[in-house]
C-alpha cells in the first residue's frame, strides 16, 4: 500500500525557493538545471529524499508538485501504473 506524500523544500542557484509535494517511496531527488550566459549550464540538487530507500510499494497513482510562488511556478507530474 502506498503512504500519502510528504513536503520537501528547496532552494535553487539564484535563491529561489521551491516547496516540494512528493511520494516518498518513489522519488530520488529533483534536480534544477539552468543556462548560463555563456552557454554553459549550471546544474543543482533542489531536493533529495531523505528516506534512501522504499519503505512500501509506489502505489497505483504517483504524483509530484513543485511550486515555486517567487517564480509564479506550478509544476504537477501524474503517473499511473498498471499492475503486472
Amino acid at each position: 500500500m502506498s503512504r500519502h506524500n510528504r513536503q520537501g523544500r528547496g532552494v535553487d542557484q539564484r535563491g529561489y525557493h521551491y516547496d516540494i509535494s512528493y511520494q516518498p517511496d518513489w522519488l530520488d531527488r529533483i534536480r534544477v538545471t539552468r543556462r548560463l550566459a555563456s552557454g554553459r549550464q549550471s546544474t543543482k540538487t533542489l531536493f533529495r529524499n531523505p528516506a534512501r530507500t522504499p519503505q512500501a510499494q509506489a502505489g497505483d497513482l504517483i504524483r509530484t508538485t513543485i511550486e515555486s510562488a517567487e517564480q509564479d511556478l506550478h509544476v504537477e507530474v501524474a503517473l499511473r501504473v498498471e499492475p503486472d
